[in-house]
């Protein structure tokens, strides 16, 4: 959640503000593609989304 490889997009930034046509809101820029770069980039965790967990088999005890 906090690792340094975490990508410096607008999407995740704390300035940005999501829009509906996959543009972000920028109080530093204005308005920007969600994939683009800045140097006031701050990162904000609320916004990233994770990666789901795979499906994990199910277990029962009539399995064994």
């Amino acid at each position: 959640m906090f690792s340094k490889d975490i990508e410096k997009i607008c999407a995740y930034c704390e300035y940005g503000t999501k829009l509906q046509n996959n543009d972000v809101l920028c109080e530093k820029k204005g308005i920007m593609p969600e994939n683009a770069k800045c140097r006031k980039f701050l990162y904000d965790p609320t916004k990233r989304i994770p990666k789901k967990r795979p499906e994990m088999p199910s277990f029962s005890i009539e399995k064994i």
